[in-house]
């Protein structure tokens, strides 16, 4: 009996050839890919760069608009001067705004930093809509509390705390100058602590919990074993 042989054959490619496009020539350019497969070619053509247009309508809002090759395109505006502009589904003032191809949407506002003002701006608030209203909404806030050391000097941050809510579970950042550390505590008490050296690099690493875990051991007498 002849062995039975598999109807399977096996595809060698033995030459691939990618030149690559830029975004300046990607309307007339081409990159072809060419593939051997059994003495066949068979070429591929792609061109799939997004544009990207960016304007500022007046001196404080700066729009973007991010376009894909299919046409879909992400609007953000954001106003610099932080006012709060742009009305939320949630009828709530932000000074920024994104409109996704999806038909979710995303809101936040700046506030000013502690130590720099203006100068350093961060994300206070922001609100992601999945949809309408009704539909699923992640809510973040930040809040920064640093403290000066040299109230004239903007670099003698003694100590510094940060905490960040989604959704009401708050994570809590806060960094101590005299240890060179950064401690991370989350909802659950968990801790994460690193320390630095004096270039900012990271010297040690530790993950740990606020609480010990408790462990219950129980102990029992070997049994006998019966009698002959």
């Amino acid at each position: 009996m002849s062995p039975t042989r598999s109807s399977s054959r096996t595809v060698n490619f033995r030459r691939t050839r990618i030149r690559t496009v830029t975004a300046s020539n990607c309307r007339s350019a081409r990159s072809r890919v060419s593939r051997e497969a059994n003495g066949s070619h068979t070429p591929i053509s792609f061109c799939a760069i997004p544009t990207t247009n960016i304007s500022q309508p007046d001196p404080t809002t700066m729009m973007s608009t991010v376009t894909t090759p299919d046409g879909l395109s992400t609007v953000k505006s954001t106003r610099t001067d932080g006012t709060a502009s742009y009305v939320a589904p949630n009828q709530v003032a932000y000074s920024s705004r994104q409109s996704n191809p999806d038909g979710s949407s995303a809101y936040w506002q700046t506030a000013n930093d502690g130590v720099s003002g203006v100068r350093s701006p961060f994300v206070s608030s922001r609100l992601d809509f999945m949809g309408s209203t009704t539909d699923p909404v992640r809510t973040t806030s930040s809040t920064r509390s640093p403290s000066l050391s040299d109230p004239s000097d903007l670099s003698s941050v003694s100590s510094f705390s940060q905490t960040d809510s989604v959704n009401g579970r708050a994570t809590v950042l806060s960094y101590s100058k005299a240890s060179q550390t950064f401690t991370t505590t989350t909802l659950a008490g968990r801790t994460t602590t690193r320390q630095v050296d004096a270039f900012g690099r990271t010297a040690s690493f530790q993950v740990g919990i606020s609480r010990r875990p408790h462990f219950r051991t129980t102990i029992r007498a070997p049994e006998r074993e019966p009698s002959s």
